[in-house]
């Protein structure tokens, strides 16, 4: 057992209650709180006000706060506590559990919000209220993400260690789908879900496919099993306007590049897509046929410039 997370407060007085629905606060992951309650002058007198103890180690997870109840994975499964004391209220007893964290999704007036999480190379959904997996959506609660990425292989490493983005009722994913030898393995995908149903809406294939724009990029046929270039940390979003930004690693195998001469399309690339469709906006490739393992690790934080 290990001491897993230590929410700090101050020892002598509470504050109220307020939601941290992302790992970034806002789909922007601008990570901005407007509390006031810390500051210069009284951060010295932060005090633990209690630890919760997850069943292993290992979670980087960054905790989410919504309606009163906070959401985090681990190891061993998924809780949810209670914010101001670390009370359990439910935990999904499953392994293994994204690295990363989870993702909410509020629901509609018939069905109940729900949290997504990694489940190996499945996406987990959970009532947000029970704990309990969400009938209806994919094969009870769980969605296979390896079908459609597999290409002509029987089987390849396929995970989702990070949450996926939300955008209105539509869960989008990334991979972790390897970036090392060998060159082949599953595609590195992004891809739509209904958060509904689990039914696919809209793939972005991050190496392109013979006859689509970047296909050019890679030699004749260098795009078949193509492994890597994949979007295995954050998304971010703008919901104003509807753009999801995806920030890809490297295509496979990161340290040898003599079996994909060209600028090997979409790796080392911020991808913007329209999240509703899945459908190119623009790119920019930060690293052309990348051999240093250069991956963009870190989502784009999205802020407004105000120019007299």
């Amino acid at each position: 057992m290990m001491r897993y997370a230590a929410l700090l407060l101050f020892s002598t007085c509470g504050f109220a209650q307020t939601d941290w629905p992302s790992y970034g606060n806002d789909p922007g992951a601008m990570r901005y709180s407007s509390l006031q309650q810390l500051n210069t002058g009284n951060v010295e007198r932060l005090r633990p006000a209690w630890s919760f103890r997850a069943g292993k180690p290992g979670s980087e997870a960054v905790p989410i706060v919504v309606e009163g109840m906070m959401y985090v994975t681990a190891p061993d499964g998924v809780y949810a506590l209670v914010p101001e004391t670390g009370e359990l209220l439910w935990k999904y007893d499953t392994s293994p559990v994204a690295l990363r964290g989870l993702a909410y999704w509020p629901g509609t007036p018939t069905l109940h919000p729900r949290v997504f999480a990694g489940n190996g190379p499945f996406l987990l959904a959970l009532d947000a209220t029970t704990g309990k997996p969400s009938p209806g959506f994919g094969d009870e609660g769980r969605l296979d993400l390896k079908k459609g990425v597999r290409g002509s292989l029987p089987d390849e490493r396929y995970v989702l260690q990070s949450p996926p983005a939300v955008f209105g009722d539509i869960v989008i994913t990334g991979c972790s789908n390897g970036e090392g030898r060998p060159s082949t393995g599953a595609y590195g995908d992004i891809r739509g879900w209904d958060a509904k149903t689990g039914k696919l809406l809209w793939t972005f294939h991050t190496v392109p496919r013979s006859g689509e724009a970047g296909a050019e990029t890679w030699p004749a046929e260098g795009w078949k099993n193509r492994s890597g270039t994949n979007v295995w940390g954050f998304f971010t979003v703008d919901e104003k306007r509807g753009i999801l930004y995806a920030p890809l690693g490297s295509p496979t195998s990161d340290f040898y590049g003599a079996d994909r001469v060209g600028d090997g399309l979409y790796g080392n690339s911020l991808v913007a897509l329209d999240a509703r469709t899945g459908e190119k906006k623009w790119h920019q490739q930060l690293v052309h046929h990348d051999l240093w393992d250069y991956d963009l690790a870190a989502p784009p934080a999205l802020f407004e410039i105000r120019r007299e």
